[in-house]
């Protein structure tokens, strides 16, 4: 999910539902982007690391119902096509370097059909 209301929300405030089964990681803001944030139920999905680069947040953890290897990259890609390819080839450096997880990768490709959709 893509947060576009500034970099100075998450670190400054306390992220939590009333029920408290729900984690989140973040990452801040890149130039007109307001940042990464990925949330899930800690009940269901346990994770054992995360880390970002430009573009991407990623998570890896487990399903607790099924105990399976899961790993989730959320995108956000530039508009620019020279910095769109080298997200392309993180997510491509992540999905053949976790061969034996499941993989989901969701988020905002910044893909356009004709060029007046251009940033």
């Amino acid at each position: 999910m893509e947060h576009k209301s500034g970099g100075d929300l998450w670190p400054d405030r306390k992220f939590e539902w009333p029920d408290r089964k729900f984690e989140w990681v973040w990452r801040e803001d890149e130039g007109r982007s307001g940042g990464l944030i990925s949330i899930w139920n800690r009940k269901r999905f346990v994770k054992t690391s995360s880390w970002h680069s430009r573009g991407v947040l990623v998570v890896n953890g487990r399903w607790v119902k099924d105990n399976e290897e899961m790993v989730v990259i959320n995108v956000y890609a530039p508009c620019d096509f020279t910095d769109k390819a080298l997200v392309w080839d993180m997510i491509n450096l992540v999905i053949t370097q976790n061969t034996a997880a499941k993989i989901c990768v969701a988020g905002d490709f910044n893909s356009i059909r004709a060029e007046g959709e251009r940033c």
